[in-house]
């Protein structure tokens, strides 16, 4: 439409950003006019959408080649991406960032240690793997350790029977969305953050958590490697494994003050 490409054609800027893989095919056009194209993959764009999707793949494929610098936001989607005609020297990795003045300037609670605080941020989707969370703090639950599992998101149908089934309605809570300050505090005010997700590029969540201070457990999926490094500033653990979720929560409980920090 003339609204939405008018401007770039009397601009012509020298370069030009696309956010979301999916729309390649909308802006691959500019290239005629010799704007140079950035194109950023962050995650389900490469990572699952073209393996469900065979015309996106090849979307992918005929137009790769035609585009001047990738940004990835980690190696492993690098990787990912080769398959697709991406090519190593015209991409570059570029970390997701942390605001730490803002987490700085927060008031952020202290944590009760009373009852251990189990924390988990992000969409109610398959790929954020909750049911293997929520399987790994039912084992809490039956060796009758008193905690507190919050999920930052809205609550799926699937996850909802899961934990009524496993008895866990008062120990297992979805929160719904938050403002990006108030899951900060939420970050703030909790023992554990767990990301058992089995497909990310690098989870901002888990940045944040690291900035803040909240100690981690996150599944070896995406780039997360990339992050944590197992036993030295979070746990790293296999996907779709609620028993090694579980263990490395019973491990974080031995630690002293000073190891969790």
């Amino acid at each position: 439409s003339i609204i939405k490409y008018g401007p770039l054609l009397l601009d012509k800027p020298d370069i030009i950003h696309i956010q979301w893989a999916k729309e390649i095919e909308d802006w691959i056009w500019l290239k005629t006019f010799d704007i140079k194209i950035v194109l950023s993959l962050r995650g389900t764009h490469i990572n699952t959408s073209p393996l469900s999707d065979e015309d996106l793949s090849k979307t992918y494929i005929k137009y790769f080649p035609d585009i001047a610098t990738f940004h990835c936001v980690s190696d492993a989607i690098m990787e990912i991406a080769k398959k697709y005609c991406l090519q190593s020297i015209n991409a570059l990795t570029i970390y997701s960032g942390v605001d730490l003045n803002r987490i700085k300037n927060l008031k952020l609670k202290c944590v009760d240690n009373n009852n251990l605080k189990i924390l988990s941020v992000g969409r109610d989707h398959w790929k954020k793997g909750y049911n293997y969370s929520i399987l790994a703090v039912s084992l809490l639950k039956k060796e009758g350790i008193d905690f507190q599992y919050e999920i930052i998101a809205k609550e799926s149908e699937e996850n909802q029977f899961l934990i009524d089934q496993l008895e866990l309605k008062n120990q297992v809570m979805f929160k719904g969305n938050l403002n990006y300050d108030d899951v900060l505090r939420k970050m703030g005010s909790s023992d554990i953050l767990i990301l058992p997700s089995v497909e990310e590029g690098i989870a901002n969540v888990v940045l944040e958590a690291m900035a803040i201070g909240l100690p981690v457990i996150s599944t070896n999926c995406g780039g997360m490697s990339e992050v944590i490094k197992n036993g030295e500033n979070g746990f790293l653990i296999d996907c779709r494994n609620p028993i090694q979720i579980f263990n490395a929560i019973k491990v974080y409980m031995t630690l002293t003050e000073s190891e969790k920090s």
